[in-house]
């Protein structure tokens, strides 16, 4: 999919990677055009990755990394406009999930309200939307 389709942004959930000393070849190798951003956690984990050309353009960085693994945002400065990038994995399924949920909409909230409010907020992800009511 990235080969064929050759995104300028892409977010990444669920990768399950932890931070270590050892390689990982095939990530890089699969990403090589990529700059990218991620928050690891074994039970989440989520990328964004700006296509190298674009990072460049737009002076693109880090803005936050959730120790958790739930979401990473970063900024794409432009002349005209200014993107805050959001990539998120909702947890979904027990009453923990839904505490989590609850302290993630706060966290993105003072995120895009703190040094971002002149930026154009896009969160992107799995948001796990469920029609079970207690979710």
């Amino acid at each position: 999919m990235i080969a064929t389709n050759t995104p300028d942004i892409m977010v990444l959930t669920e990768t399950k990677l932890q931070k270590g000393n050892k390689p990982q070849p095939w990530l890089h190798q699969l990403l090589t055009n990529y700059k990218w951003w991620t928050s690891t956690n074994k039970n989440g984990g989520t990328f964004v990755c700006v296509r190298k050309c674009v990072a460049l353009a737009t002076n693109c960085s880090l803005v936050h990394s959730d120790p958790e693994g739930r979401h990473t945002s970063v900024i794409l400065n432009t002349a005209d406009a200014n993107l805050l990038i959001i990539g998120t994995y909702w947890p979904s399924g027990s009453p923990e999930a839904q505490a989590s949920r609850f302290e993630m909409q706060g966290q993105i909230k003072t995120i895009i309200n703190k040094n971002n409010k002149n930026c154009t907020p896009l969160i992107i992800g799995d948001m796990n939307a469920t029609t079970f009511a207690h979710d």
